[in-house]
């Protein structure tokens, strides 16, 4: 499945481990596989575009929530998620908000 999500730079792309940034002119600004951004990921193409903005970028991948910086083109932050065994995550504003599939509970995870 392919995620979109728009931000003031452009649109952010996801399709299967590929992240993509495209400008506003329609022109590929960077393109990179989630994978390689930190050593521990497994290669699961489980992947879901969280949040983008005009700096960061914020992904579920294998349990781990991703904060990538697309302006520096590195891996700020990766939270494992596994013992929550997240079934759903919505971002806001401030916080992650993610349901466990462990014991059905609300969490709110700080940005």
């Amino acid at each position: 499945a392919t995620n979109l999500k728009y931000s003031g730079d452009g649109t952010v792309i996801l399709n299967g481990d590929k992240l993509s940034i495209i400008s506003k002119k329609l022109k590929m600004k960077q393109q990179v596989e989630v994978s390689s951004l930190a050593d521990d990921l497994a290669d699961d193409y489980n992947t879901k575009l969280l949040k983008a903005d005009d700096e960061h970028i914020w992904l579920l991948y294998s349990d781990h929530l991703l904060q990538y910086n697309h302006k520096t083109k590195k891996l700020l932050q990766s939270t494992d998620l596994t013992n929550w065994q997240p079934n759903s995550v919505l971002p806001d504003e401030e916080n992650n908000w993610l349901i466990s599939g462990k014991d059905g509970l609300l969490y709110g995870l700080a940005l």
